[in-house]
């Protein structure tokens, strides 16, 4: 807790010091900038990716309140800190691995899903074990035609259980009433490919990646935050009020761009 505190100030130090010019509008964090106007570079609005969809969202996310350049900033600069464990860069590597620890992660889950029904402990699950856990549901109240909910028959339970215990059995590769832990694995995987857990906003961010070198610097985010804001601060009043947001939010973020991917908002 202190020490999150103490990064916080220290961060709100930085952004309101003279050095925040010299620590991120530049491709690298260590590199100085000659000049703020030599690195912005002018949006066309056209030509927007996700990376600045991403970043307007942040801008426009709260209706009737105004929102400044220095606060949108430090809260991105602070998620994008600890998205890269402090580095201030991100890189394929770092999108990969973290889709990599996502990915096991859930693979564990839908394993332990399995796992829990394993009434006997004997690291597979049978269909009597199944049967166990589905009794419950196909015992629910059905919907009538009356509009009210009525107790299913003996007959019914019979078939939704039967159908239940399909559905059950589907990852039983070999087809012997039992799911093993091979067979847990085999669905685990197949259920979670790494592409499906890849960090969304990471991939949207390294939208922002200037140079072509399949990374974005604490520099490069730091000019999109300030390009996108001049795009969007119309009138030049240092804040995006109400009615700029309302104009971002349906010109920009209710509608596809090109290079759109897959988004977190």
């Amino acid at each position: 807790m202190i020490r999150t505190l103490s990064f916080l100030i220290s961060l709100a130090g930085l952004f309101s010091s003279p050095a925040f010019a010299d620590s991120f509008y530049s491709d690298d964090v260590e590199v100085s900038r000659q000049s703020a106007a030599e690195t912005q570079v002018p949006l066309d609005p056209n030509h927007l990716n996700g990376g600045h969809r991403w970043i307007i969202q942040h801008f426009v996310s709260v209706p009737g309140v105004q929102q400044r350049l220095f606060d949108i900033k430090m809260t991105l600069m602070l998620q994008f800190h600890q998205d890269t464990g402090g580095t201030y860069e991100l890189n394929s590597n770092t999108v990969d691995q973290v889709a990599q620890e996502a990915t096991a992660q859930k693979r564990a889950a839908d394993i332990s899903k399995f796992l829990e029904k394993d009434l006997d402990n004997n690291g597979e699950v049978s269909a009597a074990e199944f049967e166990v856990y589905l009794k419950p549901l196909a015992l629910q109240p059905l919907a009538s035609n009356a509009r009210v909910r009525v107790s299913p028959t003996k007959q019914q339970v019979d078939i939704i259980m039967a159908q239940l215990l399909r559905n059950a059995l589907e990852d039983d590769a070999n087809r012997d009433g039992v799911v093993d832990f091979a067979e847990m694995r085999a669905s685990a995987t197949r259920r979670n490919p790494q592409q499906l857990h890849k960090p969304c906003n990471m991939e949207t961010i390294m939208l922002l990646d200037r140079d072509g070198n399949r990374s974005v610097s604490g520099g490069e985010l730091a000019t999109a935050i300030d390009s996108v804001f001049a795009l969007v601060d119309t009138d030049k009043s240092g804040a995006v009020d109400s009615k700029e947001a309302l104009a971002a939010r349906t010109t920009y973020v209710s509608r596809s761009l090109p290079g759109m991917i897959r988004t977190c908002f």
